[in-house]
């Protein structure tokens, strides 16, 4: 295809896809929100029987933020206030409106915040990170942060599997308000996106990694970035400024024609230093990922040194495409957000999330939505 044939089919598919993000942004019918009720009582029912995720333990966890609180808190300006998207949100916005982006302001004390681990390795695990009488190094934080981060995601891993099994609430108030038409609407939708999930994410792959981890922490119960680095592959670049933006994730990365399936997972950052006065764009990697990941390693190096050297800006875009391509864990500091809005950017960073989903949903124009995200990217004001 020439290249002008490539550019026009490129812009045919973002005409389609534009106007199904303009219909998805619509409102459901005020009758959905019983479904959105039993949504989030799914959701409460799996939470209450969440065990801690350390290994050997079945102890029952608690809230533990993803993010200290102590950062989240330096980092607010008066209300204790940020602005996130989470696993809540999106159940909570799964039957009011169709985005994808269900951005919402929460406070500190629940933002970020799952049943991770139980309240004694809550504390042992990471207090290396959450109290500054550690003299922790700064590989083996940033390897701590990234256990947690992977924990984040492999409880959402599980819990979506687990939860997105359909299921009506029978015995509850609103159950009689869930007629055979929304039922059918409920049972189809699951159906869809549990066969989407099964093909976008291998969980044995996420059971493997959450293996590497138990472990190094069998072996040793505080390990350092020696033990870490047994296992894992660090890369780490310091970013500029003031830390306006930060997310977790984790995903698989293929060069290759091989299964997107047969890559085990490696879980992307941006991490604040121990003082909250800057932050780490951060990639761990298990090595049996090195050969696959050397691609994304090079570019990576590339764009940094252009950005340390030039200020160039390229190597932002591909951070926030990285970072919006994995995660479900992402905050907005208020004044940034207010300035996104201010810029329309914020609607630029929805579309360039809402294209990144249809590029692993779409595999065979998976690059051209790829790219159409990126042109979006382009246009946000990173400065």
């Amino acid at each position: 295809m020439s290249f002008d044939n490539k550019e026009k089919f490129k812009n045919e598919i973002k005409k389609l896809f534009d106007s199904i993000y303009d219909l998805n942004n619509q409102d459901f019918p005020e009758e959905f929100k019983f479904l959105q009720l039993n949504e989030q009582d799914l959701l409460k029912s799996k939470k209450r029987n969440s065990k801690c995720n350390y290994v050997n333990c079945n102890e029952r966890a608690i809230g533990s933020h993803s993010y200290s609180r102590d950062f989240l808190n330096s980092i607010t300006q008066y209300d204790d206030e940020i602005f996130c998207l989470n696993l809540d949100n999106m159940y909570r916005n799964m039957y009011i409106n169709r985005e994808d982006f269900p951005l919402n302001k929460k406070h500190i004390n629940n933002a970020g915040v799952e049943n991770l681990f139980c309240s004694k390795h809550d504390n042992e695990v990471f207090e290396r990170i959450e109290n500054l009488r550690f003299k922790t190094d700064l590989d083996t934080y940033l390897y701590l942060y990234g256990y947690r981060f992977f924990i984040f995601e492999y409880y959402h891993e599980n819990m979506t599997k687990k939860e997105l099994q359909p299921k009506i609430y029978e015995n509850k108030s609103y159950s009689k308000q869930i007629n055979k038409e929304l039922q059918e609407k409920y049972l189809s939708d699951k159906e869809y996106i549990i066969d989407s999930l099964d093909n976008l994410y291998n969980k044995s792959n996420f059971d493997e990694v959450k293996k590497i981890y138990d472990k190094i922490f069998c072996d040793n119960s505080l390990p350092t970035c020696k033990e870490f680095s047994e296992n894992f592959i660090l890369k780490k670049f310091k970013l500029k400024g003031e830390i306006n933006f930060f997310a977790n994730g984790s995903m698989a990365y293929k060069n290759d024609d091989s299964d997107i399936n047969s890559h085990l997972p490696s879980v992307y950052a941006i991490v604040p230093d121990r003082e909250y006065q800057y932050s780490y764009f951060t990639i761990i990697t298990p090595k049996q990922e090195e050969d696959s990941m050397k691609i994304v390693f090079d570019e990576f190096d590339k764009l940094y040194h252009k950005y340390i050297k030039e200020d160039n800006k390229e190597f932002l875009k591909c951070v926030m495409l990285f970072i919006l391509d994995c995660s479900q864990n992402i905050f907005f500091v208020e004044k940034f957000y207010n300035r996104l809005t201010k810029n329309n950017d914020i609607d630029n960073i929805k579309k360039v999330y809402y294209y990144l989903a249809q590029a692993r949903l779409f595999n065979d124009i998976s690059a051209d939505l790829k790219q159409i995200a990126y042109e979006y990217i382009s246009k946000i004001n990173f400065i």
